[in-house]
């Protein structure tokens, strides 16, 4: 007992850090992709209130439109954040250019990443653990 009480309180001195293996997705072919996504409210008003509020490219700015981008069905994220789902897209005539928008697990909120060539771009300024993810969902 005294020992999973240590272990705890070793967990909230330093933080929980995520790392690209401890992040788990699950491909579901029924979730629905960003163009989808964009037309249920829930969904769609998170990922508006960030491509609004940010500084981001003419055609991500695009999505809130339904235009100008290519999409694939979302990412359920399994862990570490149980629920969230990651939405990726890019520039209908290049894709060398990508935008990654997360929705988190109660939906009221959205973080990104803006890939431009080999830089990444944080938006929404995501927490650790969410940076994690957006980092792990790059490669999937």
């Amino acid at each position: 007992m005294i020992r999973l009480a240590l272990l705890a309180l070793a967990i909230a001195l330093t933080g929980f850090h995520a790392r690209g293996e401890d992040v788990k997705f699950k491909k579901d072919p029924g979730q629905p992709d960003l163009y989808k996504a964009m037309e249920t409210g829930h969904l769609a008003r998170p990922i508006a209130a960030l491509i609004r509020e940010e500084r981001l490219p003419h055609w991500v700015k695009g999505i809130g439109k339904n235009r100008n981008y290519v999409t694939a069905p979302g990412l359920l994220v399994e862990a570490p954040l149980p629920g969230a789902i990651v939405f990726k897209a890019c520039e209908t005539a290049d894709c060398a250019e990508r935008f990654e928008v997360m929705v988190t697990p109660h939906e009221n909120h959205a973080f990104g990443v803006m890939i431009e060539g080999k830089n990444l771009r944080f938006v929404g300024h995501p927490k650790e653990r969410t940076e994690a993810v957006l980092r792990a969902a790059i490669q999937q």
